[in-house]
């Protein structure tokens, strides 16, 4: 989607090829054959994450075969551009929102232009880096539907119970202050949303192209706008659309009557993310949470039994959160498991500071150690703690908890998994929510093949 999103104006003028390491059979083919016709430049865009180590793959594998410009965007580049633009493999970062940063730089290119006075652009041009002002966040209303006909969409259609599911972002941003968030500086905590009157328009359109029962809003924080969010819901219904949202606030939820969260069952919602992340009072005060710990389970405890799927996520492994905190986390989440056949834990998140953040400059400024090159980004995942130069006891056992929050539920059932991928899930859901219930946490040799299956795929 962030490719798509950022080629939305260069599709009028330029010939757009969308390469997609994780789809093509052979990538390089792909790729080869798009270098072979010489392009005005090579976007890339990546998370912090394993994502990086196939993007260098992938920019290696240019720079031997063309002299296109390599030009980076995403979040990851936008939150360290320093770091970024002293690889050999950066010649230009797109920083924040790239419609109309990335067309304006590949005019440029096409036209021989420099990058000078390009807002949102940083490059290398003649050895010396040049940075410009970050541009505006941008109204998100006015933009265009993205050009999904850029890509072969039946190569990304997936199930959500059994039924064909498509990505749709209908809002970007979020105006709260979660100190953990990309969102304080990526969009400096705004959001903007498209009226429910052309979310409509949008999706009536996507329907008559392709073939999908289920929506799946991407959004970061969907109902900070309620009334646009129920006009939404209420169009699901008229389309004959289910739908599922990325992104919730548990302030949002605790504000809902029960009446309107009825309403949200009738008109087709049957999934959604709410981002709790610690169930004590200190972490959350820490983090910038909304709510004391009662507070949000008793808004929590409204939703057990509804016919949408809660999913709940939490963080732990913050260097402030004590073990006991951390335990408490771990009892809070597998007790609302308990509460309601519709929750579910995606897993336990070790803590992954975002560079820029507050929280993350508040630990550099204590002394914590990051990487210091977009190589050693690669190695950050969720599940692996990677607060560098922490105790090796609490590692392990944050990478424990992680591992076996994966398997206490159906969710894997939930996305359609194979049955074959079910059968081993149902088989060792009990074990991994023994381990986690009585903290066995030593000696497992189940995670150790998991990993070697995960390297695999």
């Amino acid at each position: 989607m962030s490719l798509i999103h950022a080629a939305t104006f260069l599709k009028e003028d330029y010939d757009v090829v969308l390469v997609d390491q994780r789809v093509e059979e052979d990538w390089r083919a792909t790729l080869g054959d798009a270098l072979a016709a010489s392009p005005v430049a090579v976007g890339v865009t990546t998370l912090t994450g394993p994502m990086i180590r196939n993007a260098l793959e992938m920019a290696r594998f240019v720079r031997e075969r063309s002299s296109a410009p390599l030009v980076w965007g995403g979040t990851h580049m936008t939150m360290l551009p320093k770091q970024a633009i002293g690889s050999d493999l950066v010649d230009y970062l797109v920083l924040g929102e790239g419609e109309f940063v990335f067309k304006d730089l590949v005019d440029s290119l096409a036209s021989g232009r420099t990058a000078t006075g390009l807002p949102g652009v940083w490059a290398k041009e003649g050895g010396t880096v040049m940075s410009n002002p970050r541009s505006p966040v941008l109204d998100y209303a006015g933009l265009p539907l993205a050009p999904y006909d850029l890509v072969d969409m039946e190569r990304y259609t997936y199930t959500s119970r059994g039924r064909g599911a498509l990505d749709y972002l209908s809002s970007r941003g979020c105006p709260h202050a979660c100190t953990y968030c990309y969102n304080n500086v990526f969009y400096g905590r705004k959001w903007s949303a498209k009226p429910a009157r052309v979310v409509a328009d949008e999706l009536k359109a996507l329907q008559q192209r392709y073939d999908f029962d289920v929506v799946y809003f991407l959004d970061d924080n969907f109902f900070i706008d309620r009334k646009r969010a129920f006009e939404i819901a209420a169009t699901m219904k008229s389309l004959g659309l289910e739908y599922e949202i990325q992104g919730v606030d548990i302030q949002s939820m605790a504000a809902m009557s029960d009446e309107e969260l009825a309403h949200l069952e009738d008109t087709g919602l049957i999934k959604l993310t709410i981002g709790i992340e610690s169930a004590t009072d200190r972490v959350r005060s820490r983090i910038g949470k909304w709510g004391d710990v009662e507070t949000m389970r008793k808004a929590l405890l409204r939703l057990a039994g509804r016919r949408f799927i809660v999913l709940t996520s939490f963080i732990v492994g913050f260097p402030f959160e004590s073990w006991d905190e951390i335990e408490q986390t771990i009892t809070f989440a597998m007790e609302l498991q308990r509460r309601g056949d519709n929750y579910r834990l995606p897993q336990f998140y070790n803590f992954t500071p975002v560079q820029g953040t507050p929280l993350a400059v508040a630990l550099e400024e204590q002394g914590f150690c990051f990487p210091q090159s977009i190589d050693d980004w690669e190695n950050v995942d969720w599940d692996r703690y990677t607060l560098f130069g922490a105790d090796a006891g609490r590692t392990r056992k944050l990478e424990a908890i992680a591992f076996l929050s994966k398997f206490i539920d159906r969710k894997n059932e939930d996305y359609g998994a194979r049955s074959f991928v079910s059968l081993l899930y149902r088989l060792y859901r009990p074990v991994a929510t023994t381990r986690l219930s009585r903290r066995l946490y030593s000696f497992l040799p189940e995670k150790v093949v998991y990993e070697l299956l995960k390297r695999m795929v």
